[in-house]
């Protein structure tokens, strides 16, 4: 028998064999271990193969954006032109300021650098900041880069680039201006900072105008500045479509100088005015007052803002009183229900359904009438027998033909239809009114253009403002045609409606009398409302809608005064004063001025093009013209209304600094640019670059601010 010490040895004999084989359960774990490992390898060998094969295109463009320096070069957005090609609206190329916190913060670091906080202050002081807001911006470690500021002028960015701030660069940009701030406002609309339209045509013609943004790609270190023998990619703008209108800039002139009379003179709550082609429904002219500065808009009064664009003419309906006279009158003579021959009587009122409606002259009934004296008198009864001759079902026929409760289709946005009670909700009562021009509400648009078709034939027309979109060449991309809805009334009832609406003014309404040429047209004078829905007995809305030549007629103008403070405001004695005032200057300016015996002075529109404002001021004052200029400039490049045009005496003539077509542009300062961006600035402004040497900008061939033919070749020199 073995002792119990000697037992005790031989166990750990076998221990230490274990230890020296690894142990009873080493052999069991070995296979785990090395799956394991060769997990963990093949783990390796996808993840190398997703990022340098599969992934490789987005790990590529990841790091191209840690090293390459990313700037944007705005399209310039496309003009809005008149008619003649005058310049309405257009872009013209300014400068964003951008900061690099970290290029800013790495300088400021270094023992020469300049610190966050001078950055911040002279900054602050150029810009007319807040320095606590740049300072917290440039010590950002979030953004690579920072906007600062939009659109400076160049007297900022001069200024900005001969302080040399490190981590400070610009951005191409573009701003919009407007030829003569509040002109053609609500139909022009605007643009918000980043050229997009937000009201009028810039809203709608949108897409064509706003162009396509170009870039520039800079690889560069990390305190901004390019890497020797780096790469740059330039992609060039594509700047956005002309917009050609159908306005005339002169007529449009006319009609916004008599609307600011009438405001000045009358106060009215406001002045509305359509001028238009009868015969294709092209708009002419179209003013709405109050209006707005459209190159100082209140942004920050955004209810402000949103009731000096709204375009009313198109927007806002209303009671159109005696003026809808002349479509019962057109749609009871085309439907056979009366003649020119048959008399009506008039005593003073006539009762409906024990509702009594009185003439307006009441005191001394018109008595016996034919339908040119009805129309001349305005005589209410008269036109309730025609409605009620007609009928709800035949008249609503017409009604709608004439587009009334409908939209026109003009070419902006927020239209309205009108107001027209559902014909099976219409009483005799409410036909009745609707005869006369109450108990419907119209637009100022479907008013005009209902009136042009009763005068050119019957056919109804679509308005619109826009007749073709041209890119930087002169070659149409769109175009935009006269378009007939439907065939309202024939012929002769047009042809007896022009003459009835002559008689109407050689007898009645002196007040829109032409010497020489025959007016046709008629009257309104409306109630107003409260918000109640009570009439207001001391305030009405006149109107007139007047045309000429009465037998052939070119233009259409429609007035509406809503509200003038003044006891004579019925439409003969405010409205169709206006409208004269338009007509007699817009068909002397479309003809000759020897055509007319007009009271007016018309001179020719001297050449100012060339001239520096100072010369052009006395140029123009010497035959009767004012001058007024869209922005800072030395020379004028361009003007409207063009050369040779005639004008009244007394108009303004709008001087230009760079236009669509200018022949001469503006020299830009570009010392102290990389060549990517003085190559951008200069494309921007028709020119051509040519470098020499490396680095920034220098010296420039031709000094800024001096007229230079567009395409030009400036010579740069790099340092």
């Amino acid at each position: 028998m073995k002792t119990i010490r000697q037992q005790n040895r031989k166990k750990n004999d076998r221990r230490g064999k274990d230890k020296l084989r690894g142990g009873p359960h080493t052999a069991g774990r070995m296979p785990y271990f090395i799956l394991g490992v060769s997990f963990l390898f093949v783990l390796l060998v996808v993840r190398l193969l997703h990022v340098q094969v599969i992934s490789r295109d987005k790990f590529l463009a990841r790091g191209n954006d840690q090293w390459m320096a990313n700037t944007t070069v705005s399209a310039l957005r496309g003009s809005i032109l008149d008619r003649n090609e005058n310049v309405l609206a257009q872009s013209a190329t300014s400068m964003t300021v951008l900061i690099r916190p970290s290029v800013i913060q790495n300088q400021a670091d270094d023992k020469d650098g300049i610190p966050v906080q001078q950055v911040a202050k002279t900054l602050a002081e150029i810009l007319e900041m807040d320095e606590n807001y740049i300072y917290e911006q440039a010590m950002r470690d979030d953004a690579d880069t920072i906007w600062i500021a939009r659109q400076v002028d160049m007297y900022q960015e001069q200024a900005i680039r001969a302080a040399a701030l490190p981590g400070v660069g610009f951005e191409l940009d573009a701003t919009r201006y407007y030829i003569r701030s509040n002109f053609l406002s609500q139909v022009l609309g605007y643009t918000n900072i980043d050229g997009v339209g937000q009201e009028g045509l810039e809203a709608y013609y949108n897409k064509y105008l706003v162009g396509v943004n170009g870039q520039i790609r800079v690889e560069e270190a990390a305190n901004g500045e390019a890497l020797p023998f780096s790469t740059a990619e330039y992609v060039s703008p594509v700047d956005g479509y002309h917009v050609v209108t159908t306005i005339d800039y002169v007529i449009q002139s006319f009609a916004e100088q008599a609307a600011q009379d009438a405001m000045d003179a009358l106060s009215p709550e406001s002045v509305q005015i359509i001028v238009m082609d009868p015969d294709t429904a092209q708009i002419l002219a179209m003013v709405k007052k109050p209006d707005m500065d459209n190159n100082d808009l209140p942004r920050e009064d955004l209810d402000t803002l949103l009731a000096l664009s709204r375009n009313t003419l198109i927007s806002d309906s209303y009671e159109p009183g005696s003026t809808f006279k002349i479509i019962t009158s057109a749609s009871a003579l085309d439907m056979g229900v009366t003649d020119t021959q048959e008399l009506f009587g008039c005593a003073g009122s006539v009762t409906i359904d024990s509702d009594t409606i009185r003439c307006w002259r009441h005191y001394n009934p018109h008595g016996t009438q034919d339908l040119a004296m009805a129309l001349r008198n305005s005589c209410n009864p008269v036109f309730v027998s025609l409605a009620l001759r007609m009928g709800t079902e035949d008249f609503y026929g017409y009604i709608s033909d004439f587009g009334f409760g409908q939209r026109t289709g003009i070419d902006l946005y927020g239209e309205a239809a009108g107001i027209v009670t559902n014909e099976k909700y219409v009483r005799t009562g409410d036909l009745a009114r609707i005869g006369f021009g109450q108990s419907i509400a119209v637009t100022p648009i479907q008013m005009a253009t209902a009136v042009s078709a009763v005068i050119n034939g019957g056919t109804l027309m679509e308005p619109y403002l826009v007749s073709e979109i041209v890119d930087a060449d002169g070659n149409t991309v769109a175009q935009f045609h006269p378009t007939a809805v439907r065939q309202v009334i024939g012929e002769d009832t047009s042809s007896t409606m022009r003459e009835l609406l002559q008689f109407v003014v050689d007898d009645g309404v002196t007040a829109a009398q032409i010497e020489g040429v025959a007016v046709g047209g008629k009257t309104g004078t409306a109630q107003k409302y409260d918000d109640n829905g009570r009439i207001i007995t001391d305030a009405h809305i006149a109107s007139f809608v007047g045309f000429l030549p009465a037998d052939d007629p070119e233009l259409l103008v429609l007035v509406v005064v809503d509200g003038a403070k003044t006891s004579e405001d019925t439409g003969s004695q405010i409205a169709a004063p206006i409208a004269k005032t338009i007509m007699e200057q817009s068909y002397a300016y479309l003809h000759s001025v020897s055509n007319t015996q007009s009271d007016t002075q018309y001179v020719k529109v001297p050449s100012i093009v060339g001239l520096t404002p100072t010369m052009a001021q006395e140029t123009l004052a010497q035959v009767g013209l004012t001058l007024e200029l869209n922005g800072d400039m030395e020379y004028i490049n361009s003007q409207v209304p063009a050369a040779g045009a005639s004008v009244p005496a007394g108009s303004v003539v709008a001087g230009l600094a760079d236009s669509q077509g200018a022949s001469y542009v503006l020299m830009p300062d570009v010392t102290g640019m990389k060549p990517e961006e003085a190559q951008a600035a200069l494309e921007a402004k028709g020119l051509a670059a040519e470098f020499t040497g490396e680095g920034r900008v220098v010296s420039q061939s031709v000094v800024a601010g001096q007229q230079v033919k567009s395409g030009t070749v400036i010579e740069l020199e790099l340092d």
